[in-house]
Formats: structure tokens, C-alpha cells, sequence
């Protein structure tokens, strides 16, 4: 394909991918089957959307579990070995902080549901107590829902600057950084 062909492939193709975040666009070949592996039964969760409550907990069990596996993950200096890979683990994370701030907005919703089907009844030996503090749950939900949701602007985040060029751990570049200072 001639590189003026290639240019209007990208031309067109561009504004697409611009559209997704960074982390969908991700393609290392090494790295997209494990991903999709560790994602799978997640993802046939949300694209189907759950049937219980069961897998709605799952759902929700699933994205602190990779959190915390993440977060102690990125404590090894060798956790990502290039600028681009730091770039998509951040895309995914305020992906995540969004997704979680809308999701946390959602039970406030659930409870007037379930009030209004009659599953939540205010106790006779604490009436007036319960209601205040279904309330507050409520008014809690969503207060902390909207702050998540809106903690991150990614587009505040776009660095239109040149990689920063750091010296690896363990390699000769320590070893001469160490020594010239």
C-alpha cells in the first residue's frame, strides 16, 4: 500500500478511533489474549447484563478485586516498561473512577424501587430512625456518586509534551546515574 493510501486509510479511520478511550484502542498482540482472558467472564456479564443479584454483586466484587490486584502490581519498578503502557493503565483507571461514580448513583434509584414494592419496610420498633437513615444512605450514595464521577476530567489529563526519558531500574543507565551524581 502506497504511503499516501495509508495517510487516508488513518485519515479516515482516525476520528473512530479518537472516539474510544485509550485503553480500548490498545493493541499489543502479546498482551490483547490476556486480556481478553482475564475479561471474559466479565464481559459476557455486562454485554448480556446479569440475571440475579448474584451476578450483579459479581460485577461489582470484580472491579475492587482488579483494583487492588492493579495498585499492588504497579509497586514493582518493573510493572510497565513504556510511556504507552502507563498511558493505557491510566486511561483505564479514570474509565474506572467514572464508571464507578455513575454506578454508585444506581442504588439510590434501586432503593425507591424497592420501597415502592413494598420490599423495605421501616421497622415498628425504630420507625422514624430507619427512614432517616435509609435516607441518608441515599443522599450518601449519590452525593459520593456525582464527586467520583466528576474528580476526573481526563481531558484535563491530555500532556501535550515529549516522553519523559527516565532511567530503568536494574539496568546500566542506574548504574551510570548513580556514579554521575
Amino acid at each position: 500500500m502506497a504511503a499516501d493510501e495509508k495517510m487516508r486509510v488513518r485519515a479516515r479511520t482516525q476520528p473512530v478511533q479518537a472516539q474510544q478511550p485509550l485503553w480500548r484502542r490498545y493493541e499489543e498482540p502479546d498482551d490483547r489474549g490476556l486480556i481478553d482472558d482475564v475479561c471474559e467472564e466479565v464481559r459476557l456479564l455486562a454485554e448480556h447484563g446479569p440475571e440475579d443479584p448474584g451476578q450483579t454483586i459479581a460485577l461489582a466484587v470484580a472491579g475492587p478485586e482488579a483494583a487492588e490486584g492493579l495498585a499492588a502490581a504497579l509497586e514493582d519498578p518493573w510493572a510497565l516498561y513504556t510511556p504507552q503502557q502507563v498511558a493505557v493503565t491510566a486511561s483505564a483507571l479514570f474509565t474506572q473512577i467514572t464508571a464507578a461514580g455513575t454506578a454508585l448513583e444506581k442504588p439510590d434509584r434501586l432503593l425507591d424501587v424497592m420501597a415502592e414494592r413494598g420490599d423495605i419496610t421501616e421497622p415498628d420498633y425504630d420507625g422514624v430512625g430507619e427512614a432517616e437513615r435509609l435516607c441518608t444512605a441515599q443522599s450518601t450514595l449519590g452525593a459520593a456518586g456525582q464527586e467520583a464521577a466528576g474528580a476526573i476530567d481526563v481531558r484535563a489529563c491530555a500532556v501535550d509534551r515529549p516522553p519523559r526519558r527516565s532511567v530503568q531500574p536494574g539496568t546500566t543507565q542506574t548504574a551510570a546515574a548513580a556514579t554521575s551524581s
